[in-house]
């Protein structure tokens, strides 16, 4: 594509710690008839997504496991990204204007990609809905793509996915070898796949957002920022786009503190592709929260932003999501593994997420939210068995081992498949 993504060096072992070494000798042994295999993951950005944050992990100890893994990310003009990002956002349930020239426009987005495509691979992952017409761009130039395998790793929940938006890309699908969800939930009725497989995100524990930082370190980084870890602290760590809920959040913890006025609230917004696009986002967001001196807007960029990001969630009384507009939230599962109790909105794949009385609290709406911040600062002992919950599930279900694991069992499932004659005889065209 238009560049390969510089990772560093990492292995396997330092994992262990987390998760035991009958883990670690299990991916080996599912990793060993793969060795050597070519596998390309395509993306549109090389940073400040979850589906980057969990390829920068990943693809490294794919590499360690002896498989040449490699990560590439896409190309394109403003005006064709623009068209691409409509693709994005139409299947994820935000309303866009599809007409025939944005339609158009995409297919021209993955056009000039594919002149960048070498085809010497033996599985090449789409990560992202934007590029997913590469398949029959390429097959439509004559390129040999013949065993090859295709899949198309869909990280959205597409039950209220825009209409046409849908249709331009359904057809596309059925040539693709397989096609991965997050959750069966998320799957269209009338998809066409070969195979369907269901293999969840997952956080990297060793990462500088998760590794173990001291209490005293993380009060001294919040201190730093204005933050008073003396006293609670509500963190919610997610895009400032209004599909995320940042105002929402705002006006639950605004309401927590007519009863608790010593309740702050923390809102970091993590890297994102477009500066200028982040920058508005925030900007509105820290307009709205103005002249309230317990309300903290923070966007969190780079190693320190990480590590910003790890001790608020450590120091946190409560951690929040109010809405995603769809899939699930990584920061989520950071802030559970942390061992801290958490309230979501029913948004999205939150209700999925989080399972109400379980490992945290569902609320249906911005009084709730507040209502379920209150009883968890007023219940010591339930936040803490939410939270001790919380994180057992992400230990055996949101690991990055977890995900390794899925990967490398579809991987050989897929390399051991005989391939139809005629199956990438696919057009682009509608």
């Amino acid at each position: 594509m238009y560049a390969t993504a510089q990772l560093l060096k990492r292995s396997l072992s330092d994992q262990k710690s987390y998760v035991g070494e009958e883990t670690i000798q299990q991916l080996r042994l599912l990793a060993q008839p793969l060795r050597g295999a070519r596998i390309l993951n395509i993306t549109v950005s090389p940073f400040g997504t979850g589906v980057a944050e969990l390829l920068t992990a990943a693809v490294p100890l794919m590499r360690d496991l002896g498989i040449e893994c490699e990560w590439q990310f896409v190309a394109g003009d403003t005006e064709l990204n623009q068209a691409a990002r409509k693709m994005y956002d139409g299947l994820s349930g935000r309303r866009v204007d599809w007409d025939a020239k944005s339609r158009w426009r995409w297919l021209i987005y993955n056009r000039l990609n594919s002149a960048y495509f070498d085809g010497s691979y033996d599985i090449v992952v789409i990560h992202e809905p934007q590029p997913t017409a590469l398949l029959p761009v390429l097959a439509e130039a004559g390129r040999d793509l013949s065993g090859i395998r295709w899949v198309w790793h869909c990280h959205l929940d597409l039950r209220r996915a825009q209409t046409d938006v849908w249709e331009s890309l359904r057809p596309i699908l059925r040539y693709y070898d397989a096609c991965v969800f997050s959750h069966p939930a998320f799957i269209p009725a009338d998809l066409e796949s070969a195979v369907v497989a269901i293999i969840p995100p997952a956080i990297d524990p060793a990462s500088d957002r998760n590794t173990k930082l001291p209490l005293s370190s993380a009060s001294s980084i919040l201190a730093s920022q204005g933050i008073d870890p003396a006293q609670p602290v509500v963190v919610q760590t997610a895009s400032f786009a209004e599909a995320f809920g940042p105002y929402v959040a705002i006006d639950a913890v605004r309401r927590v503190r007519e009863e608790r006025p010593d309740v702050q609230l923390v809102l970091i917004q993590p890297g994102v592709e477009s500066a200028a696009e982040s920058w508005s986002r925030f900007e509105k967001v820290a307009r709205y929260a103005s002249g309230d001196p317990t309300v903290r807007t923070i966007a969190a960029h780079g190693e320190t932003g990480s590590r910003l990001i790890n001790a608020a969630q450590r120091v946190a009384s409560v951690a929040i999501q109010a809405a995603v507009p769809g899939g699930f939230s990584l920061p989520l599962w950071e802030a559970m593994w942390k061992s801290r109790p958490v309230v979501v909105g029913a948004s999205g794949g939150l209700p999925v997420q989080v399972e109400h009385g379980i490992t945290g609290l569902v609320a249906e709406d911005e009084q709730g939210l507040a209502e379920a911040i209150l009883s968890l600062l007023s219940d010591p002992n339930d936040a803490a068995r939410l939270g001790s919950a919380a994180r057992a599930h992400v230990r055996h279900h949101n690991l990055l081992t977890r995900f390794l694991d899925d990967e490398l069992r579809l991987f050989g499932a897929l390399l051991s498949m005989d391939m139809p004659a005629g199956k990438k005889e696919v057009t682009a065209h509608a």
